[in-house]
């Protein structure tokens, strides 16, 4: 999901080369009409995309990875299975 690993994730910059480098070898595990949602990258770690459909939408000031980090973060605390984010990359 997310790249898994990391408790304090904050956006890091991704760029297209460096998707794509991150996304070479990797096998698609979820997609929609839009692409690819969810990946197994090389490594074994997984990479969870998140698209924002609207244009107006409170994803554009508290994103939807961060989102999911955060709350994959709440979850554990509470002792509850769930991924560890290692980033939350914010594409460019």
């Amino acid at each position: 999901m997310p790249l898994l690993r990391h408790h304090a994730a904050a956006l890091q910059t991704l760029g297209h080369d460096e998707y794509l480098e991150l996304r070479s070898g990797a096998t698609v595990l979820e997609q929609d009409r839009h692409g690819a949602k969810v990946l197994r990258l090389a490594d074994g770690s997984y990479l969870k995309l998140f698209r924002r459909k609207r244009l107006i939408s409170s994803a554009a000031w508290y994103p939807y990875a961060q989102r999911f980090a955060d709350n994959a973060n709440a979850l554990a605390r509470l002792g509850i299975p769930c991924p560890d984010v290692m980033a939350v990359p914010d594409y460019q």
